[in-house]
């Protein structure tokens, strides 16, 4: 008897949250249930949309167990059990459900009811051992619950709202790395997340960073406000980084979570910075990496972590590739892969940080990729064989996409002051397509050798021009440069720039850029094609892939000395404004255009993966 009252108050404190008109059906299905668990028998139940809903309901929480074990139950159907545990049931396949039935009551049963309570205790074995043995490789399943399930079961559970939901997003002080990040805490905010971004900085550095009012941005102490910089080595820089970075972000997170009445359960972090998913477990939250470089090159990592792809890199006997699987990494030379595999004596400090981004990821919740299904679609999938992860790229202002986020415009926080007035009436002055715009990012430095070279050849082309040349490189120009281009306005040299403006101008024709992920992923949303000449870290590998596979690009090509001659640049900004390579490589440009912009508008793959993951946020 206690047993019986202890189960009904159970179940009386499940149905509070029921609609009135179907409490009554609810509580008369919970007497049913007694009577038949004091009497063994079963008492004939009227089958109503509320009562079948009760039933269903129970399924939606994952118990499916007690909905077969209660096989008295005759008004829920095979086939609608079905089909709540493929939706729900951690992505259990139908026909998992339906072997499992067929295997203990016999093909002919329609319904849990006619099964015995010995058969419905093998049906629950098999269904088990459907759970048990379902390959990780076959996603198809996760790939219905995402598209289908998530809809429908985000309606019946009740959950909390996403307002109630706060989120860290700590990212590297580097403004590759800050532009995504903050794009992607963008996306989430405009969902109803309360989002705080961390960065990492020196008070002196700090005061140049604008901030974005749909997020709270926070700094914490990097470790150099009472230290030099530049007289670290660069490995003892990074580990100077990393302990002060640990420190400070543990007592964020501390102070955070006594003085929040509903503390954030979840950090999303830099991959870099991959110690930082311990300190999140540590306090007791969800850790999801965020992952600034393209897939390909994460695979690459990722091999050459797990000892897949030995280091020195060597090409496969006979054949210029150093792998082939997935086949589209069979573009990629020896000298295509990223410097720091490339030579691994050039940055070893570095190599430490980019391969221990797998040292502990299989710990994280979810992982998060800055790019989009249908760019890398080989490595996306073979990437989901591996492992379970999201695409929720491109990641840049909506107003340059799908124009869903009012008021996204712009990054909104800056390492550099840009001259936005200046660039954009200077492309105003100039004809349609007639520009070549040239930027080597916030990082990459040019040799004095090159920097002439290049400064030659924008001379000479028939092209206007307009370079970032950021000032710590403007010593770096030839005598005279600026005061010879300024004569006849045919180029104009700035220190820095809003990147997305000048990209989505109209005269500008083409990008001659060093493939960083971020300048690669802007150029192909804004539909430009790239003039490519990558320096270091993964540009040689996304250079590959822009000319290579998505077809958008020409490379230049250095001579012996390492040096690409004004010569070759010339030529290769004219194919590209007036030659007919140009003209094939603008029609590629502007079909990946679309497809970046479909990725993250509503349904779009990208759209798709960023609402699983406020979902799945919800539900913890």
């Amino acid at each position: 008897m206690a047993f019986m009252l202890t189960t009904i108050y159970y179940y009386l404190r499940r149905i509070q949250v029921f609609p009135l008109r179907d409490k009554f059906d609810a509580i008369v299905r919970i007497m049913q249930m007694m009577i038949k668990m004091v009497t063994g028998k079963t008492i004939e139940h009227v089958q109503t949309n509320s009562s079948m809903e009760f039933g269903l309901e129970l399924l939606n929480e994952h118990r499916l167990e007690e909905v077969i074990m209660r096989h008295h139950t005759s008004a829920i159907e095979l086939p609608q059990i079905e089909k709540v545990a493929a939706e729900k049931s951690c992505g259990i396949a139908k026909v998992h459900v339906e072997f499992a039935f067929n295997q203990a009551c016999g093909s002919e049963q329609k319904s849990p009811s006619s099964c015995s309570p010995v058969r419905v205790n093998d049906i629950l074995v098999k269904i088990r051992e459907s759970f048990c043995n379902r390959s990780r490789k076959n996603i198809s399943d996760k790939r219905f619950k995402r598209e289908k399930g998530w809809e429908t079961y985000t309606k019946k559970k009740k959950m909390c709202r996403p307002h109630d939901i706060h989120v860290l997003v700590l990212t590297y002080a580097i403004q590759g790395h800050i532009n995504p990040m903050l794009q992607f805490s963008r996306r989430l905010a405009s969902k109803g997340l309360k989002i705080t971004f961390i960065i990492p900085i020196s008070t002196k550095n700090s005061l140049n960073l604008v901030n974005s009012s749909s997020i709270n941005v926070v700094y914490i102490a990097d470790g150099f406000d009472d230290v030099e910089r530049e007289k670290l080595s660069f490995d003892d820089s990074l580990e100077h980084y990393r302990v002060s970075v640990v420190h400070s972000l543990n007592d964020f997170i501390q102070k955070h979570q006594s003085r929040e009445e509903k503390p954030a359960k979840v950090l999303v972090y830099d991959s870099f910075m991959f110690w930082a998913l311990d300190i999140a477990i540590q306090h007791g939250m969800h850790g999801a990496p965020f992952f600034t470089q393209s897939c390909v090159v994460s695979c690459i990592y990722y091999m050459i972590h797990q000892g897949t792809v030995k280091l020195p890199l060597e090409a496969a006997h006979g054949q210029g590739h150093v792998v082939s699987d997935p086949p589209v990494m069979s573009v990629l030379g020896p000298d295509d892969f990223p410097s720091f595999v490339v030579d691994v004596n050039s940055y070893p400090a570095a190599l430490s940080v980019v391969l221990g981004q797998f040292s502990n990821f299989r710990r994280a919740k979810w992982l998060l990729f800055n790019s989009f299904a249908e760019l890398e679609e080989e490595i996306v999938k073979w990437m989901e064989n591996q492992w379970s992860i999201m695409t929720i790229g491109p990641t840049i202002p909506s107003i340059y996409l799908d124009k869903r986020l009012e008021d996204d415009k712009d990054y909104g926080l800056s390492l550099f002051k840009p001259e936005a007035e200046a660039c954009l009436k200077w492309l105003d002055s100039k004809p349609p397509k007639s520009v070549l715009y040239v930027s080597f990012g916030s990082l990459a430095s040019l040799g004095e050798d090159q920097m002439e070279e290049l400064a030659n050849g924008l001379k000479r082309m028939k092209s206007n021009f307009l370079w970032v040349v950021r000032e710590s490189e403007e010593k770096k120009l030839p005598c005279n440069f600026l005061q010879d281009v300024g004569i006849d306005d045919k180029g104009l040299v700035v220190k820095w720039c809003n990147q997305l403006q000048v990209l989505s101008h109209g005269s500008v024709g083409c990008f001659m850029t060093h493939c960083g992920w971020n300048s690669t992923l802007e150029a192909l949303s804004l539909g430009v094609p790239m003039l490519v000449m990558p320096q270091w870290t993964d540009q040689p590998t996304n250079a590959t892939f822009i000319v290579e596979v998505w077809k958008v690009g020409l490379r230049v090509r250095a001579n012996e000395h390492r040096v690409v001659a004004g010569e070759e640049i010339q030529g290769c900004v004219n194919d590209i404004m007036e030659g007919e390579k140009g003209e094939e490589i603008r029609k590629n440009s502007l079909r990946w255009k679309e497809m970046a912009r479909e990725a993250v508008d509503e349904g779009g793959t990208s759209d798709k993966y960023i609402q699983e993951f406020v979902t799945n946020m919800v539900n913890l």
